[in-house]
């Protein structure tokens, strides 16, 4: 049950967290969303801001050691809600930076067919490793695996090689910039800053899990909750 405790409080933190982050940018998100922005950014923003509220909300309900126990160690679903909704929330992250990659690039024709086919390439690998990490998860009575799936190291080498290629090409335009002269340019700044930090974070999480992984075999307990 310790597992199961320590789950259920880092659901409702997260949760925590969330909600006073919403409290806090309420007024940011009124005037420069919902005011007079189009339907794309809307769309993005509604989608990354409040499924991860969903989802920590259903998150804190099915991990409750009473909605386990009645499920019988049928977790199935609930992995498979889980990895899918986290899916939606990455491809959306994914897709807003690669939008601001095309438009560093000028919105040249040949950069959006070469995101485009990359993007859907990436979604096609995602899907596979999720639907072959689900098969092979072992969880017990409380929802916990026992052992992380070998195919899942898939899908996080595929994170990590999708951010690293994304802040491949926005360094490279960005030197381009500085030998050209715009490298000031509020869009410049804005792509190198933002796709730096997310390259940063998550590949640093990912590789910072991938020995505990390899050698005792039970991230799933963490990434899984």
């Amino acid at each position: 049950m310790g597992v199961v405790q320590i789950r259920q409080y880092s659901n409702v933190a997260g949760l925590a967290v969330l909600v006073y982050d919403q409290i806090l940018t309420w007024e940011q998100e009124v005037q420069y969303i919902w005011s007079g922005s189009d339907i794309f950014v809307k769309s993005s923003y509604c989608l990354s801001r409040y499924l991860a509220l969903i989802i920590q909300i259903v998150g804190i309900i099915h991990s409750s050691p009473s909605v386990l126990l009645r499920r019988k160690g049928n977790c199935l679903p609930w992995f498979t809600f889980q990895v899918y909704t986290t899916y939606l929330l990455l491809w959306n992250l994914e897709l807003v930076m690669m939008t601001r990659v095309y438009a560093l690039y000028g919105r040249t024709p040949p950069m959006g067919a070469l995101l485009v086919v990359w993007f859907i390439i990436s979604r096609v690998l995602n899907i596979w490793s999720g639907m072959e990490s689900l098969k092979g998860l072992e969880p017990n009575l409380f929802c916990t695996t026992t052992e992380t799936p070998e195919d899942s190291k898939w899908f996080s080498l595929t994170v990590v090689i999708n951010q690293f290629l994304l802040w491949v090409l926005t360094y490279y335009k960005y030197r381009s910039a500085v030998r050209e002269g715009w490298s000031k340019h509020p869009i410049v700044r804005v792509v190198v800053r933002d796709n730096l930090w997310v390259f940063i974070i998550l590949s640093g999480i990912i590789i910072s899990l991938l020995p505990y992984s390899l050698y005792i075999q039970q991230v799933g307990n963490i990434v899984f909750r």
